[in-house]
């Protein structure tokens, strides 16, 4: 027992010790003979505040192992100070190549225009990881000299020159000289270069990138049709309504959905005739997407075809067109709304009581009522809302009080009739 006393007053006395002269200290530790010990240490001075620790990895840059002076490099790069600037620029002649890409790397991080024409020297370099490192530091420096050499990397350097070309010419869409390029590379043999091009363009606007944008809709590659239908709702406007819905058959289902979710908001009333018959689509997230862009035309031909896709097996579905109705403030399909008060799905009985309070349906007060007593604190939340805004006046959400204004006011209090039993849901 004694023992184990005096151990448990020894042991902070130890590491009292401990924290003293052996303490870790990642400036002292650069110096240390264990290679992996001074890796360490860089990586630890990123987020140190010693006020050393910018000329302490300055110095280590003439360190013996490559890897320490890759590790040196990329801490000066994560720091960000510019009087690493030069320093880093001199390791760019360093014999190791892979030393050589992380200067490369750390020049991109500092995006300091003196490393522009160091950088466009690298552009030359036998190695391609170095090519590629040098032109994706190269976009991320903000200066017109950077992009010539990036429209002629994007023209013709490998897959992976060309991917990196692309995504830094994407921070130059303000230069004239980027939209051809970017057009051009519609093109190109690598998906993730058009990706680049799509996203650049859609920043640039106008039409001309309007209309490249159009043509290139037939891309094989269903993510870049993806982005292509959302650059061309951005840019187009109502211009995009014809190629939207011809999109609107693709193969692709997320093709499909983004198309018609853009034509709910730049198509207006013309575009319901083409989105009602999406209402009956095999697919369930097409009838959801279907449902919500007709609601936000504003068109009330879609009124009795949202009130039978009441009706269908999918609660995401029934919600969106209760969703839907209510922003089409359809009064007629009043009595339908009231039936979904009872829905089996918190989200629907929810979306119910909100469109009914929009449509200002006085019926609907005493299934309100009811519905204040739901086991789902939202659904109760929008049953209130609902009531205050058809009855005028804020009981808040007391059942008893609103029972109470139902007799001064005649309104009986009965739930609403539950929908009838539909088939079980289907697995799309």
């Amino acid at each position: 027992m004694t023992a184990i006393i005096l151990s448990l007053l020894v042991l902070p006395v130890l590491a009292d010790g401990a924290s003293g002269e052996g303490a870790a200290d990642p400036i002292r530790d650069l110096g240390d003979t264990d290679p992996a010990v001074r890796v360490r240490a860089a990586g630890e001075l990123i987020v140190s505040e010693d006020g050393r620790r910018v000329p302490a990895l300055i110095g280590a840059l003439s360190d013996g192992d490559p890897e320490v002076r890759q590790a040196v490099l990329r801490a000066l790069g994560r720091i960000g100070d510019r009087r690493a600037v030069e320093p880093i620029m001199a390791a760019l002649k360093d014999p190791s190549w892979d030393v050589k890409e992380a200067a490369v790397e750390a020049l991109g991080l500092l995006r300091d225009p003196l490393a522009v024409d160091p950088l466009l020297r690298m552009l030359d370099s036998r190695d391609v990881g170095i090519r590629q490192a040098s032109v994706r530091a190269l976009g991320a420096i903000r200066d017109r000299r950077v992009v010539p050499p990036l429209v002629k990397a994007l023209r013709t350097g490998r897959d992976a020159v060309r991917e990196a070309a692309a995504e830094g010419l994407l921070d130059h869409t303000d230069d004239k000289r980027v939209l051809d390029p970017f057009i051009a590379a519609l093109g190109d043999g690598s998906a993730s270069v058009r990706q680049s091009a799509i996203r650049g363009l859609r920043e640039i606007g106008g039409e001309k990138a309007f209309k490249a944008l159009v043509a290139a809709l037939g891309d094989e590659d269903a993510m870049v049709r993806l982005a292509l239908v959302q650059a061309v709702a951005v840019t187009g406007g109502r211009r995009a309504v014809p190629p939207l819905i011809r999109m609107l058959k693709d193969e692709d289902e997320a093709v499909r959905s983004y198309a018609l979710n853009a034509l709910g908001d730049v198509g207006g009333r013309g575009v319901v005739p083409h989105l009602i018959p999406l209402l009956k689509d095999p697919s369930w997230t097409i009838r959801r997407g279907a449902a919500a862009a007709v609601g936000r035309t504003g068109d009330p031909r879609a009124v009795e075809p949202l009130i039978d896709t009441l009706g269908d097996t999918v609660g995401d579905v029934r919600f969106a067109a209760s969703r839907a109705l209510g922003e089409l403030r359809a009064k007629r399909a009043g009595s339908a709304l009231i039936r979904m008060l009872t829905d089996e799905a918190d989200d629907v009985r929810w979306a119910a009581a909100v469109a009914l309070g929009r449509i200002n349906d006085r019926a609907a007060v005493g299934p309100l009522v009811t519905l204040l007593g739901d086991a789902d604190k939202p659904v109760r939340r929008a049953a209130s809302e609902a009531l205050r805004r058809i009855a005028g006046v804020d009981l808040g959400p007391d059942r008893a009080k609103w029972e109470a204004w139902c007799r001064d006011h005649g309104i009986t209090t009965q739930p609403a009739t539950r929908p009838a039993s539909r088939p079980a849901p289907e697995g799309s």
